[in-house]
């Protein structure tokens, strides 16, 4: 039993090191951790799903890419949180991308503000 909880613990210190060591995208880095009974699992976004959000983030203006990006993430990542297939993980990022015109538009236009919609 204590060897268990040493080496999630370790597992977890190590996890948190990848993370910090590694920043180079928010969406390598969304892991959410989900209970089930009394285990923990750890879903990852898949990685096709995570780079086509990334391009859907790149096609807003750049003062709003960095909010959005943390948005558009999460909901990826709770996606993968409820173990969806890659399929499902890889056809929500194909609508985040195809909304993500009408977004830009929307935010150039100021009808969305920090706060929510006007």
């Amino acid at each position: 039993m204590a060897r268990q909880k040493a080496r999630r613990l370790a597992a977890t210190r190590r996890l948190e090191a990848e993370r910090s060591a590694s920043r180079r995208s928010i969406y390598a880095n969304s892991i959410v951790t989900i209970r089930h009974g009394a285990r923990r699992y750890e879903e990852l976004p898949d990685k096709t799903a995570s780079r086509i959000v990334e391009l859907a983030t790149r096609l807003l203006s750049e003062r709003d890419r960095d909010r959005w990006a943390e948005e558009l993430a999460a909901d990826l990542a709770a996606v993968a949180a409820q173990r969806a297939s890659r399929w499902t993980q890889v056809m929500h990022s194909f609508r985040v991308l195809v909304l993500a015109l009408s977004l830009r538009r929307a935010l150039h236009a100021g009808c969305v503000t920090e706060e929510g919609r006007r």
